[in-house]
């Protein structure tokens, strides 16, 4: 705390409530899409580096790199255009990547890696990064970020961790493409690069990433069951919050739906009252609407709706498996 303080006291910190009053302005004036956003700006409001989260070692680090070098963000692209270098691409890259410009980082980290002169200077995973934030929003081509995945694991630098997120990374897009076969050679390089780590973050990830091999690679659906609920915690079937994961899971996945929906059950047993309940609610829900029961689904979405009224989600929900129940009484 008391580094990040030190951090601290070389700016001037103004909160603002990007919602009300003058932040609405502001927000819009500086492009803000998410919260927490930084903006560190000179005194006459120009933006000299932006970044979002609260954590503090990054915090720390976004603040000092940005002064070591206090120019705008104007100025330096001007001052890149007239002489590259590598940091100026990737000070320019960060700023436009969190303002949701992913081309112009993109464009701006090639350069990064074209203009390095340091050996203690990569920025491949950085790339990585910032092409599935843009092949994630539908303005970078999968055939770009599946040649960038391809460059950091052919890079002799790379991590264990580094494997791990390009795995996930590729899983999720493909999840979301509807096209899982995506991940499966990423998944099959970290299973590999992960083999002997059990304990720490990298243990905890193998287990998991054996799992959706299983799933994606194996094709087999009764060992990613048995993988899965191998990976998870002592005693997990007595907690709601675990159970509801692994019914989730299994809804995602459309397998073992008969099993997980005795969980999803239990669950709503133990959960506390309130959002717990009505989360483990909705989960059943979407089981038994995925099982071609949407008249039982409407009923604990309904039920959800008493025990959380004010989660927003659920009356889209309700107006959903209502739609579905609707389709099925027609074609009856």
């Amino acid at each position: 705390m008391a580094e990040l303080q030190k951090a601290l006291r070389q700016v001037v910190l103004h909160k603002v409530d990007a919602e009300k009053g003058e932040g609405i302005e502001l927000a819009a004036r500086y492009r803000v899409q998410g919260y927490p956003t930084f903006e560190l700006v000179d005194a006459g409001g120009a933006s000299i580096a932006r970044w979002m989260g609260y954590e503090r070692a990054e915090t720390i680090g976004h603040i000092e790199r940005a002064l070591a070098d206090p120019i705008p963000i104007a100025e330096r692209r001007a001052r890149f255009e007239s002489t590259p270098t590598s940091r100026d691409a990737a000070a320019l890259a960060a700023f436009h990547k969190e303002r949701g410009e992913f081309v112009q980082a993109v464009a701006d980290l090639r350069a990064a890696q074209r203009l390095v002169d340091d050996p203690r200077l990569d920025y491949r995973y950085t790339l990585f990064e910032t092409l599935a934030l843009g092949t994630r929003a539908g303005v970078m081509p999968v055939a770009e970020l599946q040649a960038a995945a391809d460059a950091v694991l052919s890079f002799s630098g790379h991590t264990a961790e580094q494997t791990v997120k390009v795995a996930r990374t590729m899983l999720a897009l493909g999840r979301y493409q509807g096209t899982p076969e995506l991940a499966a050679r990423y998944l099959g390089d970290a299973v590999r690069e992960t083999a002997g780590r059990s304990d720490g973050p990298i243990g905890a990830a193998r287990r998991e990433l054996l799992v959706e091999h299983a799933l994606v690679v194996e094709r087999d659906s009764t060992r990613a069951v048995q993988l899965k609920k191998a990976s998870m915690r002592d005693g997990w079937m007595r907690h709601a919050e675990s159970l509801n994961h692994f019914a989730w899971w299994c809804f995602e996945n459309r397998l073992n739906l008969e099993e997980a929906e005795s969980f999803a059950r239990k669950g709503v047993e133990l959960a506390d009252a309130g959002r717990e309940k009505a989360n483990l609610l909705d989960t059943l829900a979407e089981i038994c609407s995925a099982q071609g029961r949407n008249q039982e689904a409407v009923r604990h979405i309904e039920l959800a709706m008493k025990e959380s009224p004010e989660w927003v989600y659920l009356p889209r929900q309700l107006e959903r498996f209502r739609k579905e129940l609707g389709g099925e009484q027609t074609q009856q």
